[in-house]
């Protein structure tokens, strides 16, 4: 169909409140051969126009997926990508869209030189993108990998790299009404929109530039990140949650209050009549890092969860089994320091890395770590704060 003809097919779809009264009222009674592919314009629709748009370029026949040229694209490099589109007459299609991984392609620029219209799927991420903006995408996480990949890092060390990079994003509400704008990470690095969906996207390919694997836990309303670290430099074999979106740049200062007392809040919890002592780095939070998984439920109690995907195959892993130990946590159970005393053995380096000298690193830790025990413990634990100097 072409563009045109699937617009039609949306307007007649809008009219049926659900796929229950498109089944009875149209499905049974005419019998449609291309009843999946309805349900699936069907089921575009209700989620928004990002996915209608995607699923519709995907079916119109003008565009083209490369991959109806050549099935077996397995090893298949940007140079036989190229050739198979030089062999062909692909001048009349609005869109040639290609599927990649999100990894370096040496050869990329060769693209460029094709006067034709290429969007790229990316292997893990949501929708289309140009090829400009994978470009762009590419070079963000080329220059991370510059940057830090000569440096040698246990597994924990490089979560905290990770996790310390995404929390510079400042989070930005998308200004369009495209969704993907803030969540596709080929959007969200072009046009600086990102939500709790882009971050954790983010969080987890930087793993992935790494070396490491990641899940992305969609809960209604919200998306955190769970890892399975197995680290023998620091003695850890553990599953732990991590939230990059709460604990991102929040604009947070030491204050003294007008009772005399002083502590850390956010810029928009400050009062007229609080003093601010000093303001922190924008990273300098660590409530949502490492949550052990049997400790889940403490911190995100009200959690709804809808599905669990292994970032950049989606694959969908099984809830129940993974939150076996969550659902169960004993609140009665003491606080586990384990998050504390590793971020203490941590955080040195990797603020070494960043470039922070001896003197900042000492000032950075001791207020991150007040930090937690104001914030993560001293909020959610009934204990008595432990002051860690």
């Amino acid at each position: 169909m072409s563009d045109e003809h699937l617009e039609m097919v949306k307007d007649v779809l809008k009219d049926f409140k659900d796929y229950e009264d498109l089944k009875t009222r149209y499905i049974d009674v005419y019998h449609p051969k291309n009843e999946e592919m309805l349900k699936l314009l069907f089921d575009s629709i209700k989620l928004g126009e990002d996915a209608w748009n995607h699923i519709k370029y995907l079916y119109s026949n003008e565009s083209l997926r490369i991959d109806k040229l050549q099935r077996k694209l397995d090893n298949f490099t940007i140079k036989d990508i190229i050739n198979l589109i030089n062999n062909n007459n692909l001048s009349n299609y609005k869109r040639i869209i290609i599927k990649l991984d999100n990894i370096n392609y040496d050869d990329l620029e060769e693209l460029d030189k094709i006067n034709l219209p290429i969007f790229i799927e990316v292997n893990g991420d949501k929708g289309l993108c140009t090829l400009s903006e994978f470009k762009n995408m590419r070079k963000v996480f080329n220059d991370f990998n510059k940057n830090y990949g000569t440096y040698i890092l246990s597994p924990l060390e490089k979560i905290t790299l990770a996790y310390d990079y995404v929390k510079f994003y400042y989070y930005n509400m998308e200004e369009s009404h495209k969704k993907t704008d803030s969540r596709q990470l080929s959007k969200l690095l072009n046009t600086g929109n990102i939500v709790c969906e882009g971050y954790c996207r983010m969080f987890c390919q930087l793993l992935k530039e790494m070396g490491l694997s990641s899940y992305l836990v969609f809960i209604e309303g919200h998306v955190r990140v769970i890892v399975s670290v197995k680290d023998e430099k620091y003695n850890v074999n553990n599953i732990y949650a991590f939230d990059p979106t709460w604990d991102s740049d929040l604009e947070m200062a030491l204050v003294k209050q007008e009772d005399g007392n002083e502590s850390y809040k956010m810029k928009s919890n400050i009062k007229e009549t609080d003093m601010i002592i000093e303001k922190m780095p924008s990273t300098i939070r660590y409530n949502f890092y490492m949550i052990p998984l049997y400790e889940y439920s403490k911190y995100f109690p009200d959690d709804k969860f809808v599905e669990i995907v292994k970032y950049g195959t989606e694959e969908k892993i099984d809830l129940e089994g993974v939150f076996s130990k969550a659902v169960h946590f004993n609140d009665n159970l003491p606080r586990n320091n384990e998050s504390i005393n590793l971020l203490m053995q941590i955080l040195p380096k990797i603020k070494k890395i960043e470039g922070y000298n001896n003197e900042q690193i000492e000032h950075y830790i001791e207020n991150a770590i007040n930090i937690m025990n104001q914030d993560r413990f001293g909020k959610y634990d009934k204990y008595n704060l432990v002051n860690i100097r």
